[in-house]
């Protein structure tokens, strides 16, 4: 990574993201901060983790993971190479996950991070629905 360091902008977690062909402009559908479950290991069937970054300088390895913040344990993570053109440049990412699966609830955390520093995180809930209780 160059002299800059990637500022976050934003980690939106959400059911999916559009993205228009023409403007290529994003429109992101459902967002969450709680997932409910019946019964554990869940498998929730998808979501999007959205995130958008500025401030870089050149390549950047970047990762992003979920973590249950009660146990430790890693629930998912991806990582890949980013390129900002110039300190002014946003990056946007969508991460697309089907079929992802929660072994237990608790206290989740969606980490981004570049050259193994976090710039971004989101929490979210993931819990044991009440009996009668709706999704």
């Amino acid at each position: 990574m160059g002299m800059e360091k990637p500022i976050g902008i934003a980690l939106i977690i959400c059911d999916r993201v559009i993205t228009d062909a023409q403007t290529k402009e994003k429109t992101l559908v459902g967002t969450f901060n709680r997932i409910s479950a019946r019964a554990f290991p869940c498998v929730h069937p998808r979501m999007s983790i959205f995130v958008a970054v500025t401030n870089g300088r050149g390549p950047t390895n970047a990762h992003v993971r979920c973590v249950n913040e009660t146990t430790g344990d890693v629930v998912f993570e991806a990582n890949g190479p980013i390129t900002f053109k110039d300190p002014n440049h946003v990056v946007e990412m969508n991460f697309q996950l089907g079929n992802v699966v929660f072994p237990k609830p608790g206290l989740h955390g969606v980490e981004f991070l570049c050259d193994g520093e976090i710039i971004l995180q989101r929490r979210f809930q993931v819990t044991l629905m009440n009996e009668g209780e709706k999704p």
